[in-house]
């Protein structure tokens, strides 16, 4: 098999993590690689451990995003993919880590299907360390609509590390979108999908594994922040895009069940600190008729129970009944 594989890294602060995504690189069975570091203004050691370990291994490329791009891994993504010389490409965050034969499995598939533009592999979360956990992130479907259907629901197949793209196919389609700090992998996706892009999605072993920090990320203002008005950008850049799509009735129903997710699981736990937000993005819904009239009703009526600090919505235990009907 011929075809170097750039793998391109947006890194910010990971100077204690760094090294373990290094060693899943340097570990693998194939060797025709490189691996472009993009800093992203780290105000730690982390581009410093990454220019020593250059220094012993020139496949290691180290760059800082120019200060004319946004801040972000999206820009550093972009800007990484002009500064590589591999005929494809995978995207790998600073603190994720690759199987041994990763690079290998997928060259060979990509090598075996000259017509594919990216190919899909299985990601399993950990903790601590690969195998600490036994579950998958990937869900699979039968055809190329039931994927749209996963990512236009908010609920993702797969995720950035994923995929492994011919270089060419992703810079045809622009790359991500710079201006999202959220949900930027999921549009480009649905780009791809709706563009008829060729893609397979292989089943079998994770080759690549996704540290979990939910919990950590949780506790941060600013991840509740990103969360909520990266969903509100997606889900009205994608409905301005597509409307006139022949899948354009699939999306409406499918952008209402994003949209009950993001009350649920987002709006809903901060209602007090985004309550504009959750007024917006219902009634821009219902203004493209996302939503009926009753469903906008009801969930006018939903804000208004969990705003209340009325006794008697306590008594009556109504926040847990509408939330199990959202």
């Amino acid at each position: 098999m011929n075809g170097k594989i750039s793998i391109i890294t947006p890194l910010f602060n990971r100077e204690l993590l760094i090294a373990e995504t290094w060693f899943s690189i340097q570990s693998q069975t194939y060797k025709e690689w490189e691996w472009i570091v993009v800093d992203d203004g780290s105000t730690d050691n982390s581009r410093e451990v990454v220019h020593e370990l250059s220094r012993k291994d020139e496949r290691i490329k180290v760059f800082r995003r120019p200060d004319h791009l946004l801040k972000g891994p999206s820009s550093c993504r972009n800007f990484g993919v002009t500064k590589s010389d591999g005929a494809y490409l995978i995207f790998l965050d600073s603190d994720d880590l690759l199987s041994r034969s990763c690079l290998d499995e997928r060259l060979r598939i990509m090598v075996d299907n000259p017509g594919l533009d990216f190919a899909v592999f299985p990601m399993q979360y950990f903790k601590e360390k690969p195998n600490d956990s036994n579950k998958i992130f990937n869900i699979y479907s039968s055809n190329t609509r039931g994927y749209l259907h996963l990512f236009l629901s908010d609920n993702p197949p797969w995720q950035t590390m994923c995929p492994i793209w011919r270089k060419d196919s992703f810079e045809r389609l622009g790359g991500f979108r710079e201006d999202y700090l959220c949900m930027e992998d999921p549009e480009l996706h649905v780009r791809a999908i709706l563009a008829n892009y060729r893609f397979h999605v292989v089943k079998g072993d994770p080759d690549c594994f996704y540290r979990h920090s939910f919990d950590e990320n949780q506790a941060s203002h600013q991840f509740w922040e990103k969360s909520i008005e990266g969903r509100v950008q997606f889900m009205q850049d994608v409905w301005n895009t597509y409307r006139g799509h022949e899948f354009s009735k699939g999306i409406s129903s499918d952008l209402k069940i994003f949209l009950r997710r993001l009350i649920k699981y987002f709006l809903l736990a901060r209602i007090k600190e985004y309550k504009n937000h959750y007024k917006t993005i219902l009634n821009w819904a219902h203004q493209e008729k996302i939503i009926s009239l009753l469903e906008k009703k009801f969930l006018d009526f939903t804000l208004y129970i969990f705003s209340s600090e009325y006794r008697w919505v306590k008594t009556l235990k109504l926040r847990g009944v509408i939330y199990q009907l959202i």
